[in-house]
């Protein structure tokens, strides 16, 4: 049985579908992936169903009964969590604080001592190790992560909701990531993965569903699938391949970066070092994980 349906939902914004008409069915212990291109409609799907937007028309069911949530703190009351693609942290203050934060007490002050043995109990039992004390602006990219996924499991959430959540990762952390899905999984969560990353669909998921231009165009069993029937489903039309570049040489330096540095602190630098050079008729890819000086590096 479906732990949670959404029937025939639509919603619009200044006349223009955002979804229309889109049924979607999770089970308890599935891992679901949501799939399409940028602007097909799956952020706005999900926070309809988490309180942040509501539905001009259809229905939600969760675990059988008839819901609409007006903030994502119903909807969080009721079990479902949403770790959406920017973390809605507060860098200056703990881990610890930052997910008891916005918590009721049963009396007049929280019990810190019991809220730090929940959380690092959770924190080991999904093998999503950060520690209590440090302060967020601290961490890694990834390890912010684990403190949103942490704040979502320490209110009791049965389905969360995750928001392209390996875009911020590293290779190793991506995989280290699914393992904690995994984790959840077993132990009944059910689990909504936006997405668009095909690798990672066939990798983790149990079943697909496909939007496209608002609309669901699809629902798949991952294991009846391929690569190549999700993305003609996700674009609408056979994917070919690029025709290429024709082997031409780039040719002289158009810009040239020699050593550039921008220092923060005596600790640490948002750019150190770095050196680059664009060539005439070339195209220079600049990769890294999210925070480490793109955006730095556009600006300078």
């Amino acid at each position: 049985m479906a732990i949670l349906e959404m029937k025939h939902i639509s919603k619009a914004f200044a006349g223009v579908y955002a979804n229309e008409a889109v049924d979607l069915s999770v089970e308890k212990g599935e891992i679901h992936a949501l799939l399409g291109e940028n602007g097909a409609g799956k952020t706005t799907l999900m926070n309809i169903l988490f309180g942040i937007y509501q539905a001009d028309e259809g229905e939600i069911l969760w675990k059988g009964q008839s819901v609409r949530f007006e903030s994502p703190g119903a909807a969080i009351a009721q079990g479902i969590g949403m770790v959406h693609q920017h973390f809605s942290l507060v860098k200056k203050m703990t881990v610890m604080d930052n997910i008891i934060l916005g918590l009721e007490a049963g009396g007049l002050f929280l019990n810190r001592t019991a809220a730090r043995e929940k959380i690092l109990d959770l924190a080991a039992r999904y093998g999503l190790e950060v520690d209590p004390d440090a302060a967020v602006y601290s961490l890694s990219v990834g390890q912010q992560q684990r403190v949103e996924i942490l704040k979502a499991l320490y209110r009791d959430v049965e389905l969360l909701i995750l928001d392209e959540p390996t875009g911020v990762l590293t290779p190793g952390e991506t995989e280290h990531f699914f393992g904690v899905l995994r984790r959840l999984k077993e132990e009944g969560y059910a689990i909504i993965i936006i997405t668009h990353r095909m690798s990672e669909i066939m990798s983790i998921s149990d079943r697909v569903t496909i939007l496209r231009d608002g609309k669901r165009v699809g629902s798949l069993v991952t294991a009846h699938t391929n690569p190549e029937e999700l993305s003609q489903a996700m674009i609408g039309r056979e994917l070919k391949e690029s025709a290429g570049s024709g082997g031409r040489e780039p040719g002289e330096e158009r810009l040239v970066l020699s050593h550039v540095s921008i220092h923060r602190n005596k600790k640490a630098s948002l750019l150190s070092d770095v050196c680059l050079a664009v060539r005439e008729g070339g195209i220079l890819g600049i990769a890294g994980v999210d925070g480490n000086g793109q955006k730095e590096l556009a600006e300078i």
